[in-house]
């Protein structure tokens, strides 16, 4: 369901990494991003990006950060990041 309502709002891109994804939103190439399906490995470099950016990462749930263990079996991430008003305005549009 949120997926259509993505669609509905937004010019969607998948360029096929997550970490790609939110290091163009740390250099202003991308407005914002969403994500629903990652572990905290595939974001790990590219959150510090943002921080060091500026760049606001809101977790939907499960916040990854500060990492108090490890473990494989880790539960699945979901952010929107962006500048703060994309993140608003993706927020909104998800719900959450």
């Amino acid at each position: 369901m949120e997926g259509k309502k993505l669609i509905e709002h937004f010019k969607i891109r998948g360029l096929g990494s997550s970490t790609l994804h939110l290091a163009y939103a740390a250099i202003g190439l991308l407005d914002g991003v969403v994500d629903h399906n990652n572990k905290v490995w595939d974001i790990a470099a590219a959150a510090a990006l943002l921080q060091e950016a500026g760049i606001e990462i809101h977790y939907l749930e499960n916040p990854p950060f500060p990492m108090t263990e490890f473990t494989l079996k880790a539960k699945r991430i979901q952010y929107a990041a962006g500048n703060p008003a994309m993140v608003a305005r993706l927020r909104e549009v998800v719900g959450r």
